[in-house]
C-alpha cells in the first residue's frame, strides 16, 4: 500500500479534456443517481506511486501499471461508495476501465464535472466526478413541479 499524503487543491469545473498518461474510470449506478469518477495520473506520479505500492522500481506504464490504476480506482470509488451509503445513496460499481494516453471516457453528460487536483510528493493527479439525479419527479421534494435537478 502506498503510504503518502495527497493534498487536495481548489476544485474547479472541467472545461476541457485532461490529457494524462493513464486514467482509471468507473461508473456508479443506483436508484437515486448515476455517478462517474475518473482518476488521472501523470506518468511520473503513477510510476512513483506504483513503485511504493508494489515495492519494486517501475519505469514504464505497462499492463501491470494499468492493473494497478484499476485497483486504485476501485479503492477510491469503494471509499466514495461507503460515504454516499452513509448519506442514504446506494450504488453498484462497474468494473474500472483504464485509458492510456487518451480521454475517450464519457461522464454522465451533459452534467457538470467537478475536478479536484491533488499534489503529492509522488507527483500530481486529478480526480473528476459527475453525478446525475435520476429519481422520479415525486421523489424530488420541493422540485415536484418537474424541474430538472442539475
Amino acid at each position: 500500500m502506498a503510504d503518502f499524503q495527497a493534498l487536495p487543491q481548489k476544485p474547479f469545473l472541467k472545461q476541457e479534456a485532461h490529457q494524462a498518461a493513464v486514467t482509471g474510470f468507473i461508473r456508479m449506478e443506483g436508484e437515486q443517481a448515476i455517478c462517474t469518477i475518473a482518476i488521472h495520473f501523470s506518468e511520473s506520479a503513477i510510476l512513483k506511486i506504483g513503485s511504493v505500492m508494489l515495492q519494486e522500481t517501475l519505469t514504464v506504464i505497462d499492463e501491470g501499471v494499468a492493473d494497478l490504476v484499476g485497483e486504485i480506482t476501485n479503492m477510491v470509488t469503494g471509499a466514495t461508495k461507503k460515504i454516499l451509503w452513509d448519506k442514504g445513496f446506494g450504488f453498484e460499481l462497474s468494473r474500472p476501465e483504464i485509458f492510456l494516453q487518451q480521454s475517450e471516457y464519457r461522464h454522465v453528460l451533459p452534467h457538470k464535472v467537478v475536478v479536484v487536483p491533488f499534489q503529492s510528493d509522488f507527483g500530481d493527479f486529478q480526480i473528476e466526478a459527475c453525478m446525475k439525479d435520476i429519481r422520479k419527479p415525486a421523489a424530488w421534494g420541493k422540485y415536484s413541479d418537474h424541474r430538472q435537478i442539475v
